[in-house]
């Protein structure tokens, strides 16, 4: 954890996009030491270099879950936890 000048306290946390427990560990880790999560920076991506009609299916799926899929999966019921609970306090 490390103070901005402007901002306030700011917390790096890294977590395992594919694994719902490793987010929510992470959403745990930051509220503990900060608070409600007011800020997220999703960094988590997939590719494949090459043509798109060289990608199968099943790759394309892949890819398409850690860009969007899981983003929206894990971290959107993490948050609406603790936006609940910022609410209330």
């Amino acid at each position: 954890m490390r103070a901005v000048e402007g901002v306030g306290d700011v917390l790096s946390v890294s977590a395992d996009a594919t694994s719902e427990n490793s987010v929510s560990a992470a959403f745990d880790e930051v509220s503990s030491k900060l608070g409600p999560v007011e800020v997220l920076v999703y960094n988590a991506g997939a590719f494949k270099l090459g043509r798109v009609l060289d990608i199968s299916p099943s790759e394309f799926e892949n890819l398409w879950k850690v860009s969007w899929i899981i983003q929206c999966k894990h971290t959107h019921p993490n948050i609406n936890i603790r936006r609940i609970a910022l609410e209330r306090s």
